[in-house]
């Protein structure tokens, strides 16, 4: 069992109460990774499989760049500290370079907080840092060193709960008991299927 299996063992036995995920030894014909048993007794067949977010995990390794001064930028012409959030396809060189006058013009239009996608209809200044820096949205915070623009790791995935895992386990459940053969997938309108993300820097 690899390290990725090993997460999702993990992640799904502590969501789904009563559940366990028995390691599938055999799986040279194709077979899947673990038979998640219900309390029920039921068997859901699961498929671990894993990927890796490389735009991003580019730009976050740009952000945290020793050389380049880390998460941080120097002011000249920002009035206040902010903490801003580029979008996973930023170029991190510009943003360090043009940030601080960027957030100069909106602080001129008197915001303190931002969200492009939405507020770039109303304000040329959130716009502009959209289109040209790929900043996806910020605010002003009080935080140590001063003098300095904070920079975000950028956002990514989504919050998954409980009910999606027990939605889409429960959906290819069979009876306890059954003879286990390699996965017959049923027609692609009545699949299920669920895909969590984990990124390794939080393992």
């Amino acid at each position: 069992m690899d390290q990725a299996e090993q997460v999702a063992k993990s992640v799904i036995e502590a969501v789904i109460q009563g559940a366990e995920m028995r390691y599938c030894q055999d799986q040279s014909a194709g077979q899947h990774d673990f038979d998640l048993v219900h309390q029920s007794g039921a068997v859901t067949a699961v498929e671990v499989t894993t990927a890796a977010d490389e735009p991003r995990e580019r730009t976050v390794a740009a952000i945290m760049h020793p050389r380049k001064g880390g998460p941080y930028i120097r002011t000249q012409r920002c009035q206040k500290k902010w903490l801003i959030r580029p979008l996973p396809s930023a170029n991190i060189n510009p943003i360090r370079a043009e940030a601080d006058a960027y957030l100069a013009e909106i602080e001129a239009e008197g915001l303190e907080r931002l969200f492009s996608p939405t507020d770039a209809a109303s304000y040329p200044s959130v716009r502009r840092i959209l289109n040209d820096l790929e900043v996806e949205g910020g605010g002003v915070l009080k935080f140590n060193p001063r003098g300095r623009i904070g920079i975000s790791t950028p956002g990514g995935g989504g919050l998954v709960n409980t009910d999606h895992f027990q939605r889409a386990a429960g959906g290819g459940a069979i009876p306890s008991g059954s003879a286990r053969a390699p996965l017959r997938l049923p027609p692609a309108s009545a699949r299920r299927s669920i895909q969590v993300a984990a990124s390794r820097r939080t393992w």
